[in-house]
């Protein structure tokens, strides 16, 4: 008699994860925005061009970021940020925003855990931004598709050590 296989699924730190908003722009020159507060989180993904983003880190603090083509940012909720684009080459970027009760402890696990801007050439973290982008955009939604891509974005950056490199094979 065949024996069952048999697994319970018991990590539930996926359980409240919740998409909000997805968008693209590709911005004119000095195109802003904020400073502004978040009441969730939002990753972007810069497809090409250039820009800046300033995050305070406290009330007299500011740090600057120069981005371009290649690299990604998230902008945390309750924390003040600006970010904009640059005069010449202005950048191309697509975004999710995204919460829920297990979102800290998620990201506690990948490259934001010590900087809000990751660098990468990885097809395994523009690939999943690219499927999110044609998903969102699709007449039709599939939310399981989109719930999909969004995790396989986030499981690439559990890959990735803290100078961007993909040092792991995609599971």
């Amino acid at each position: 008699m065949p024996i069952p296989l048999f697994h319970v699924f018991s990590d539930d730190r996926f359980m409240d994860l919740t998409l909000y908003q997805y968008g693209y722009e590709k911005c004119r020159p000095l195109h802003s925005f904020g400073p502004s507060v978040r009441n969730h989180f939002l990753f972007h993904y810069i497809f090409s061009g250039k820009g800046t983003l300033l995050v305070d880190e406290t009330k007299t603090s500011t740090k600057e970021y120069k981005l371009h083509g290649g690299m990604g940012f998230l902008i945390e909720p309750e924390r003040i940020n600006t970010y904009f684009a640059d005069r010449e080459d202005p950048w191309e970027y697509a975004w999710v925003g995204f919460d829920g009760s297990c979102v800290e402890e998620v990201l506690s696990s990948t490259i934001f855990q010590s900087s809000p801007v990751f660098t990468t050439d990885s097809a395994l973290c523009i690939q999943p931004m690219i499927r999110l982008n044609a998903l969102f955009f699709a007449p039709e939604k599939n939310p399981l598709g989109l719930a999909s891509a969004f995790l396989r974005l986030l499981s690439c950056m559990t890959r990735l050590d803290t100078s961007g490199r993909n040092d792991h094979n995609e599971q």
